[in-house]
């Protein structure tokens, strides 16, 4: 059995999302929903390459109409 961890799970989906740039429109408020229970995370690492996924690959890889429908899930967790 593999032991990943939070922050190689981040990475995975980081690369995934390169690899399959056209999947990001199609799974981004699931992607968004899940991965924004980490904004909280004890392990700075893993906060620092969350924010990367979300700065850089998904929030630049989608126009801005598609970011507002999820955009109160990424609150939600921030103000925690």
């Amino acid at each position: 059995m593999l032991d990943v961890s939070p922050t190689d799970a981040i990475v995975g989906i980081k690369d995934l999302l390169a690899r399959h740039p056209k999947e990001l429109s199609f799974h981004a408020v699931i992607l968004v929903e899940k991965l924004s229970a980490r904004i909280v995370d004890v392990s700075k690492s893993v906060r620092e390459v969350l924010l990367d996924l979300l700065r850089l690959t998904i929030y630049a890889g989608l126009p801005q109409v598609k970011i507002s429908q999820f955009q109160y899930c990424t609150l939600l967790f921030a103000g925690k």
